[in-house]
């Protein structure tokens, strides 16, 4: 029987496209944790908040002017409103 090659990233970025989508994008982050992921951002342009997931932790919610990565993100930042200010998200809903 062939096995299978189970492949999980370090780090993952998701972004909540319209507020319907939040509760599943929670629960799929959950599943990034549970399969390995090292650091996952979940970033909801409509709170203008991200939330940080990492093994063994709660999520942590980031909702101040800039977001900057750990583990395997450890020298990576964002600064939030420059994403808020896009506004592409809006297309969607």
């Amino acid at each position: 029987m062939p096995s299978i090659l189970r492949l999980c990233p370090h780090f993952v970025v998701e972004v909540c496209s319209h507020p319907r989508e939040l509760r599943p994008l929670k629960d799929k982050m959950l599943q990034w944790v549970a399969n390995g992921i090292e650091l996952g951002w979940l970033m909801v342009p409509q709170e203008q908040c991200v939330f940080i997931y990492s093994p063994g932790s709660e999520p942590e919610i980031v909702d101040g002017d800039f977001v900057v990565g750990d583990g395997p993100a450890e020298e990576f930042f964002i600064f939030l409103d420059d994403v808020w200010r896009l506004d592409v998200y809006k297309r969607f809903y």
